[in-house]
């Protein structure tokens, strides 16, 4: 699920219209400096934009009313600006030593994800779902439930956009000089990406509706793209994603049959 290391948006003043020749000079000077940010952990949109499709959940609160998506841009240093495809036409460093395939990398080697009984899970065209070996998700969700109980649904959200710390389908590369971090993306961990983020949201009580909705408001403010069936009921969502998620949500609930209320 998106685009890490944006630049800052800037908005036109407030009230007027005007834009005087003073706050002029000032977004002239705010537009020549990228917003510093993690690449990995900042893609995406910020907390606040998120709002109408997640925070009515927190004590039935109303939503307050949401601003604008943000801009998004994106250049040569960004790591979804940049992204790399492909590690055998350009150059893929981690930990100093370069890969020309990113599953030869430490942690990102190929590991069929399995039901209790040692099956194979199975994807929506019935092959095996295949994910990085460093990645468990039971150990991804007891760390994420270690952390403070109010931040630990606001993390998984953020957490499940694209380039989030659960967006297994992508790592970051060493910060090289003149070119910068950029994502290495892995294209045969798509499914288990998605299976996770059902996996992760349903650990914090979500229903299968909840994270398939929250996942196409992201998708609609963000502006994902894909060229593959698209989902009727959830538009911005290919169908295979919808379908990813629920056997997350199902996973999840076989693993811990009483665990959170999920997946209803």
């Amino acid at each position: 699920m998106g685009q890490a290391g944006l630049e800052k948006a800037i908005e036109p003043a407030v009230g007027t219209g005007i834009i005087t020749a003073e706050r002029s000079a000032q977004l002239s000077i705010e537009n020549q400096a990228g917003r510093t940010a993690n690449p990995v952990r900042t893609a995406g949109f910020e907390l606040p934009h998120l709002w109408p499709a997640w925070g009515g959940w927190f004590g039935g609160q109303s939503a307050p009313e949401a601003p604008p998506p943000p801009k998004i841009t994106t250049g040569p240093n960004t790591p979804f600006g940049g992204q790399i495809d492909d590690c055998s036409k350009e150059k893929c460093i981690v930990n100093g030593k370069q890969y020309t395939n990113s599953t030869d990398i430490p942690g990102n080697h190929p590991k069929p994800l399995r039901h209790n009984d040692g099956t194979a899970v199975l994807d929506p065209f019935g092959k095996p779902v295949i994910g990085p070996d460093l990645v468990d998700l039971d150990q991804v969700v007891a760390d994420l439930n270690k952390r403070s109980s109010w931040l630990r649904l606001p993390s998984a959200l953020l957490g499940s956009r694209h380039g989030g710390e659960f967006d297994f389908q992508r790592i970051t590369s060493d910060d090289v000089p003149g070119v910068g971090a950029r994502s290495i993306f892995t294209q045969q961990y798509q499914n288990f990406a998605n299976v996770g983020v059902g996996y992760v949201l349903a650990s914090q009580g979500l229903s299968l509706d909840q994270i398939r909705s929250y996942s196409n408001t992201y998708c609609w403010m963000k502006g994902c793209s894909y060229n593959e069936p698209m989902s009727k009921q959830y538009p911005s969502l290919p169908e295979r994603q919808v379908r990813d998620m629920e056997i997350g949500v199902n996973l999840y609930k076989e693993r811990h049959p009483q665990g959170k209320d999920s997946g209803k």
